[in-house]
């Protein structure tokens, strides 16, 4: 598997755990909603990295995918994150 096929699989987990987060945010804290709108400008930004990486010419993905890969784990520990105090 390529690596641009790995990380939109990546965000199609990252969508995933958004959702389940999502159902239970209407219940949450405050404080949990403000993280949550921290996560979703973090995730505009991880978007917007994926469709850089597929514009790009495949000599120059290199640096972009590492960033998006930051990014994108970075988003998944705070969806995890809102999830697990969500679950308490």
């Amino acid at each position: 598997m390529g690596l641009l096929q790995e990380l939109n699989k990546f965000a199609e987990g990252l969508e995933q755990l958004r959702d389940e987060v999502k159902v239970q945010l209407h219940l949450a804290s405050l404080e949990s909603k403000q993280e949550w709108d921290r996560a979703e400008k973090q995730r505009d930004h991880f978007l917007a990295e994926l469709n850089k990486i597929s514009k790009e010419a495949s000599g120059s993905k290199e640096g972009l995918i590492e960033k998006a890969e930051v990014i994108g784990e970075e988003l998944k520990s705070t969806y995890q994150r809102i999830k697990d105090r969500l679950s308490e």
